[in-house]
C-alpha cells in the first residue's frame, strides 16, 4: 500500500447485500503482521458519480497491461491487446501504448 493514498475497489454487490467487510493483511512498517478491517455499510454511501464506468475502465485496463506483459504467445498478447482496445473505446479512455 501507498502511504497516504486511496485505495478503490470496484465491484459490484447484491441488492441482498448490506454490508462490506474488507480485511487487509501484512507488514507494517516495523515489520510486524496487522490485519485492518474495515465494515461500511451500504445505504451509508454516497452513490456513485457518472465518471465511475471510465475509472473502473481505465483500471481493468492497467490490469490488463499488466497481464500482458507475462504473456510470451503472439496470439493470446494478441488477443489481450484487442480487450484493451475494446474497454477503452466502450469508456472513452485514452490508452499510450
Amino acid at each position: 500500500m501507498y502511504r497516504r493514498e486511496t485505495l478503490a475497489i470496484f465491484g459490484r454487490f447484491g441488492p441482498l447485500d448490506e454490508e462490506l467487510v474488507l480485511t487487509l493483511s501484512g507488514r507494517d512498517a516495523s515489520g510486524a503482521m496487522r490485519d485492518l478491517v474495515f465494515r461500511r455499510r451500504y445505504r451509508d454511501c454516497l452513490p456513485a458519480g457518472p465518471e465511475l464506468p471510465q475509472q473502473w475502465a481505465a483500471q481493468k485496463i492497467l490490469h490488463l497491461l499488466a497481464e500482458r506483459a507475462l504473456l510470451v504467445d503472439s496470439q493470446a498478447r494478441e488477443h489481450q491487446q484487442r480487450e484493451i482496445r475494446r474497454v477503452a473505446a466502450e469508456h472513452n479512455v485514452f490508452v499510450p501504448y
